[in-house]
């Protein structure tokens, strides 16, 4: 399992990712799409996000 964690670079991107959650969103399911891998948990705050991802087995 990967932990992973995100940072708004600066105070005027403080809500840069939920304004733009739908953006988000789509990334991650385009990338899926093309690299599967297990969401187990997901938490997207206004400056920094937080998952936990299962990668396939090599």
């Amino acid at each position: 399992m990967v932990f992973y964690c995100d940072l708004a670079g600066t105070p005027q991107q403080f809500f840069y990712l939920v304004q733009h959650i739908d953006l988000l969103r789509e990334a991650v399911a385009y990338t899926r799409q093309r690299h599967p891998f297990r969401i187990h948990a997901w938490v997207v705050l206004p400056d920094h996000l937080h998952c936990i991802l299962e990668l396939p087995a090599p």
